[in-house]
């Protein structure tokens, strides 16, 4: 991992942010159910990291990247 992201890590860790969440805990901040955590892991869009646990950072940006790609593809159906 690049520097960046340690330091990036680090601040989140000062501020009071988990390094990682389990599914309940990802799923009410995504605001999604806990079995929708389960299939967005399962179908490889969120990175899990062990039984039960996720890596927060590494599922907010897959999340993120996986929202855009649906937006993306809502706009260009429609043209």
């Amino acid at each position: 991992m690049s520097c960046e992201y340690e330091k990036f890590k680090k601040e989140l860790k000062k501020a009071g942010v988990p390094e990682f969440m389990d599914v309940y805990e990802l799923a009410d901040f995504f605001n999604l159910k806990s079995r929708r955590i389960q299939e967005l892991a399962r179908d490889s869009i969120i990175p899990k990291s062990s039984r039960g646990k996720y890596e927060f950072i590494p599922c907010i940006s897959s999340y993120l990247d996986y929202m855009r790609e649906k937006v993306i593809e809502r706009i260009e159906k429609r043209f």
